[in-house]
């Protein structure tokens, strides 16, 4: 019986560390859109990733075309970039999704954000929103139109993340749980 409850506590944490440490992107989604012809920014999961470095495609969802390289090697630290149109200079329109892959073979894909739109230029960015419950906030310091919160700094990225958080929290929970009733 100890063999059996030590086993299955091993096994809920280990699935709780995958969980936790899935790449995500944050920025763009479908409510947060990119404006042609401008500075956009990229936003990931980057404290909730052991990924160090990815791969950054764009593409359609649906498209025949495979998606196009942004950036060939991005370093996971950053938690956000700007991209510039020299970087990503698709035409307004819908279903486009940001891949996170592998450096080496694109077709290993670690994370898709959801399908996003690229509006016009002269089009407003959206306004800002907050994502999760987690006090953790992460992002980078030259986001257009981000306001760092507290000094209502407008060149200041924050977001904050925690929805795969309260998900590894809840399966720490249960692991402790099903521990206790064991013993």
């Amino acid at each position: 019986m100890l063999f059996k409850s030590t086993t299955l506590v091993a096994t809920l944490l280990a699935a709780a560390s995958v969980t936790s440490a899935q790449l995500r992107v944050v920025r763009p989604s479908r409510d947060i859109w990119w404006v042609a012809e401008s500075t956009n920014v990229m936003e990931w999961s980057c404290r909730e990733s052991q990924q160090e470095q990815f791969t950054i495609l764009i593409g359609k969802e649906g498209d025949v075309i495979p998606p196009l390289p942004i950036f060939a090697i991005q370093n996971n630290f950053q938690c956000s970039i700007e991209v510039t149109q020299d970087k990503a200079n698709q035409v307004p329109g819908d279903n486009y999704l940001i891949y996170f892959a592998n450096i080496i073979n694109n077709t290993d894909v670690y994370a898709i954000s959801e399908p996003f739109e690229i509006r016009p230029l002269g089009s407003a960015y959206p306004a800002e929103t907050t994502r999760g419950a987690s006090p953790s906030a992460s992002g980078g310091a030259n986001a257009p139109g981000a306001s760092d919160g507290a000094t209502g700094n407008k060149n200041a990225a924050l977001s904050l993340s925690g929805s795969s958080m309260g998900l590894a929290t809840g399966l720490i929970g249960l692991v402790s749980a099903a521990a206790a009733a064991m013993l």
